[in-house]
């Protein structure tokens, strides 16, 4: 026989058989606390009940509700944890409340991209460019500079220059522009050969202030992968001081009719001392 007791009794004083109930004061409901024998089926329901009729803590703007299963209730936590993260108010600010946490990142990615600023006048960086370009501007400033371009056959992709295709073998000349500023000292000027001018035969080349000159360096072959012709290293500067900004001219003759010239590439490295930002 099983003896049901509504009040609490030691482990001493229940015999055989004989459940401690607990009967709940708010609704009269009565759960199994203790047995000190077996359990049979009608014990086992009432330690099922004790099982689901927890009740969750409530708490203001809680995205869980008591009567949502577990998983209901877990899903609701992930949304609120993934979406309902509210940015710190500013004046000028790239996020905004009512946007998505993905949407914010990107524009916070943006700003801290972009919003680099430089005190001083001219200021050379902006919000509207990449972080490269305004490197890129930064470096402008610096006073040992130095310019490359790369010049290539007839037709070559990639390039900065390139010689035109032509049915002779004369003199092409290629203004590289007007890369020198006012007033700088020239410290070198180099030609290095990056890749054969295959169907040149061969391939000469001279460097200098106007279209056929050689201020820079003196004709010599370029032909080959890895050809180096440079300034002789006669002082600490090649050039005297222009006032006014300066072109950089290369000639070069092949030695066989330009339009067999399709291949082949050279870069021209012109490095100066830049004093025009300097203050």
């Amino acid at each position: 026989m099983i003896t049901r007791l509504t009040k609490t009794l030691s482990v001493e004083e229940a015999g055989e058989n004989t459940y401690l109930i607990y009967t709940n004061p708010n609704n009269t409901t009565q759960k199994i606390l203790f047995s000190n024998s077996g359990i049979n089926v009608d014990g086992l329901t009432l330690i099922d009940e004790l099982g689901v009729d927890l009740t969750p803590v409530s708490r203001t703007n809680n995205p869980t509700v008591a009567a949502n299963t577990i998983n209901a209730n877990l899903s609701e936590l992930d949304n609120a944890i993934g979406t309902n993260v509210t940015p710190v108010t500013r004046t000028v600010g790239p996020i905004a409340a009512a946007n998505s946490v993905n949407t914010n990142i990107d524009a916070l990615d943006t700003v801290i991209g972009f919003d680099t600023q430089m005190s001083g006048t001219p200021t050379t960086v902006s919000k509207s460019n990449t972080i490269y370009q305004n490197l890129e501007a930064l470096g402008t400033f610096k006073t040992l500079r130095t310019a490359v371009y790369r010049i290539g056959g007839v037709g070559v992709a990639s390039c900065d220059f390139n010689f035109v295709t032509a049915a002779d073998q004369n003199e092409q000349v290629i203004d590289l522009g007007e890369i020198i500023p006012a007033l700088a000292r020239v410290v070198d000027v180099f030609i290095h050969t990056s890749a054969v001018f295959t169907g040149a035969t061969t391939l000469v080349a001279d460097v200098g202030l106007t279209t056929g000159a050689n201020d820079f360096i003196a004709s010599a072959t370029v032909y080959a992968t890895g050809a180096i012709i440079a300034t002789p290293a006669a002082g600490a500067f090649i050039l005297q001081p222009i006032a006014t900004a300066q072109h950089v001219w290369v000639n070069a003759i092949p030695g066989a009719n330009w339009s067999n010239v399709t291949a082949g590439t050279m870069d021209v490295y012109v490095t100066f001392i830049d004093v025009t930002n300097v203050s």
